[in-house]
């Protein structure tokens, strides 16, 4: 294409090689795409609108680690994502506060163990 938008190679440099073991490392080290993240935790049994929830939230690794402890993982999203939100309604305290104070979920799930 003429014109002055027209991209050209640079033909003063040496083409850069990148060898093939960095480039797979670099793939191994990148994190998953929420879509596949949305897909294990599906498999996992979380409902879909958990599943929005979770993502939308970004409580991701919480919820791994939570649901490694206690196997229910719709009961774990629920208590991350929605008790907190109920119980500051209830309370009429923001959202911020009821997690401070809750938020030490994993010494409540080792203790139901």
């Amino acid at each position: 294409m003429p014109g002055a938008d027209r991209m050209y190679p640079e033909t003063d440099l040496p083409l850069l090689k990148i060898p093939r073991n960095f480039i797979n490392e670099i793939k191994r080290e990148l994190p998953k795409l929420r879509s596949e993240i949305a897909g294990e935790l599906r498999e996992k049994g979380l409902s879909e609108e958990m599943v929005k929830l979770v993502l939308s939230e970004d409580k991701i690794e919480e919820l791994k680690i939570l649901a490694d402890i206690y196997p229910d993982i719709n009961f774990v999203a629920k208590m991350i994502l929605l008790f907190p939100k109920e119980i500051a309604s209830k309370q009429n305290k923001s959202l911020e506060e009821i997690e401070a104070i809750i938020l030490d979920y994993y010494g409540i799930f080792e203790s139901a163990e």
